[in-house]
Order: structure tokens, then C-alpha cells, then sequence
């Protein structure tokens, strides 16, 4: 049976269990370190708190209005080290090796710009952008 046959009380079920549905992992090999990197996603809470942790609020000036700065270099590195689930980018090895404060000092010193991008897009997919949903039914106007 596929998934058009779908009852509503099989659609709950589904939707009850969903937390035990397995996390997407990848493992990608880094060729210039000779190293893999298991990666895997991380739940929407996760991601939400990742996002918060790097959003500021400026203050106006002069009474003017507070804005919100967003870091996403610092959110992107954030978001590869929290779902890197192998090697861990918070070993103490790394951190004073790196003398560095957090994993995301240890990934700008060991990755290149280019290595930190594809890990990037990878976790994004993992995290479900880009894929995970398929269009049943075209929409017409």
C-alpha cells in the first residue's frame, strides 16, 4: 500500500511515532585531511535555539528603533559542530590545540571556506531542506 491509500487513523499513527523515526545521517570523507565526518540532522528546538543564541538586538540611537543582527557565519559553524556526530569538535584535545573558546574556532581552524560550505549544505539536508517532502499533486490555476 502506498502512501495515496493512507487512512487518517495510519496518517496519526505515523504522526504519534514520529519521534521514532530514524535521524538522517551522512558520513562524507574530507580528502585533504583524510579524515570522515558523520553528520546528522538536528530537530526544528535544536535549530531554533541555534538561531537565537546567534541573533542580537542593537539598540537605536537617539530613541530610534532596536533592530535585530543575524550571525550566520557564527550560526553555520554553530550548526555543523551541533550536528557533527563524529569527530567532536568540543574535545579538549581540539580546543587547546586550536586555543580556541568553542567548536566553531576548531572547524575555521582546521576546514577551509570551501570544505565548511558543502558541510554547510549538507546539514541542511539532513536537517530537511532541500529534500524530504515530495509533491503528490501538481496545483493548477
Amino acid at each position: 500500500m502506498g502512501y495515496e491509500d493512507m487512512t487518517d487513523a495510519q496518517i496519526l499513527e505515523k504522526l504519534l511515532n514520529a519521534d521514532e523515526a530514524p535521524i538522517p545521517q551522512r558520513t562524507v570523507f574530507i580528502k585533504r585531511l583524510g579524515i570522515p565526518v558523520v553528520l546528522q540532522g538536528i530537530s526544528e528546538k535544536q535549530l531554533a535555539a541555534l538561531r537565537n543564541k546567534y541573533t542580537y538586538t542593537i539598540r537605536g540611537k537617539r530613541g530610534g528603533p532596536d533592530t535585530k543582527e543575524f550571525d550566520s557565519e557564527n550560526f553555520a559553524l554553530a550548526l555543523i559542530a551541533a550536528c557533527a556526530a563524529k569527530p567532536n569538535f568540543k574535545d579538549e584535545a581540539l580546543l587547546n590545540k586550536y586555543k580556541a573558546s568553542g567548536p566553531e574556532e576548531v572547524l575555521k581552524n582546521i576546514f577551509l571556506p570551501g570544505e565548511l560550505d558543502q558541510l554547510s549544505n549538507i546539514v541542511y539536508e539532513l536537517c530537511g531542506f532541500d529534500e524530504g517532502v515530495e509533491e503528490i499533486e501538481e496545483i493548477k490555476n
